[in-house]
């Protein structure tokens, strides 16, 4: 046999406690109390479900005993219909202002009494289930996070032992420049897979904005150095030329343009951003990257395609993608959130005429 739900009624008149006991005595099982103080003593024991209270009373009045409901854990979320002749506006509104959820004026209708019970009765239910819901959801997420990060620490030692090992090799004498090139495949695409497992997990964390950065200047012309190595087949085959600058004058070979940062994460912010750009191109028109400022770091990386129109609204919401076929519509996204991170802003320019410019601006420091 079904419980039935409890009601404490509270009122220093046994005449309205009457009237409410039949009411609501078929169905409901209800305990009463004749003033403020043994109706905490009642609810701190066996908290009902629900309090029907009345306001004036001797003593402690009807508000403060909200209130001290409110301030206890045990007694917080039981609901509170206030049961009064007092049916002023201002009445009113103290009863919400102290913790009630509904005001009922005497004399009262039976209707309104069943109908006003039934209903906060079954908001409760649905709060509770939906609490319960979300518990089970953190608790799901939470157990998602601890075995992505034992997949995470058991796929990255063996792996950071392949990205060292090519770089070894090359600094022993004998290797060819070929040798050399296939050797910084190898490790670009390690550093690549390894930035796929960390990113896996940290996403949810930038996500969440729980992800924690450890700041270090990282040159970035050498970020872009290893991701145009990535992305070589991508360049060559549609013949697309893709030129840093530092300043405005082309990088020639050992210049610095350092930014606080992590490496990982710049690195997976610009392969998004630089491949797009180049995918994005016509064939053989050049792509270019620009390295900028002094006291806050710009990176601009401009294309001579055009962003379309239907997305430029969304372009950094997450699965927009438009006409790329196996698009997964989060490459732009991955970028806006790393950037969002490490405090930055990211915005473009795009026009049929000039083309696409990204601009992503970075603060001072960390």
């Amino acid at each position: 046999m079904k419980k039935k739900a409890s009601v404490l009624v509270v009122d220093d008149n046994e005449t309205n406690i009457d009237i409410l006991m039949g009411i609501l005595g078929d169905e409901y099982e209800v305990s009463v109390a004749l003033d403020g103080e043994r109706a905490l003593e009642v609810a701190g024991e066996q908290p009902p479900d629900i309090v029907l209270l009345d306001v004036m009373m001797p003593g402690m009045d009807g508000y403060d005993v909200c209130r001290r409901l409110q301030e206890k854990e045990s007694t917080r979320k039981i609901p509170v219909i206030f049961v009064t002749s007092r049916g002023e506006v201002e009445d009113e509104a103290m009863g919400f202002e102290a913790g009630g959820v509904d005001y009922i004026t005497k004399p009262v209708s039976p209707s309104i009494v069943r109908a006003r019970v039934r209903t906060h009765l079954n908001l409760k239910r649905y709060s509770q289930e939906l609490e319960h819901q979300n518990e089970v959801l953190r608790e799901n997420a939470r157990l998602q996070e601890e075995i992505e990060q034992i997949n995470r620490h058991d796929l990255k030692n063996p792996l950071s032992a392949m990205i060292s090992i090519p770089r070894m090799i090359i600094e022993r004498n004998g290797v060819t420049e070929r040798q050399k090139d296939l050797l910084l495949l190898i490790e670009e695409a390690g550093y690549r897979m390894l930035d796929l497992i960390n990113r896996s997990l940290d996403i949810i964390k930038m996500e969440r904005g729980i992800y924690h950065i450890d700041p270090v200047p990282v040159n970035m012309v050498e970020v872009f150095e290893k991701i145009l190595r990535e992305i070589k087949p991508i360049t060559d085959g549609k013949h697309i030329p893709v030129t840093l600058f530092l300043r405005d004058k082309p990088v020639s070979g050992g210049e610095s343009f350092r930014i606080t940062g992590e490496e990982f994460l710049f690195y997976s912010l610009f392969v998004n951003l630089l491949k797009n750009a180049v995918e994005a191109s016509p064939d053989g028109r050049p792509v270019k990257v620009f390295f900028e400022g002094v006291k806050r770091p710009v990176v601009r990386v401009t294309n001579d395609g055009a962003i379309a129109e239907e997305i430029r609204g969304r372009f950094f919401d997450k699965f927009c993608t438009y006409g790329k076929k196996g698009g997964t519509g989060l490459g732009t996204y991955i970028a806006r959130l790393i950037t969002e991170t490490l405090s930055g802003k990211i915005g473009f320019e795009t026009s049929e005429e000039t083309g696409t410019t990204l601009t992503v601006t970075f603060p001072p420091s960390l």
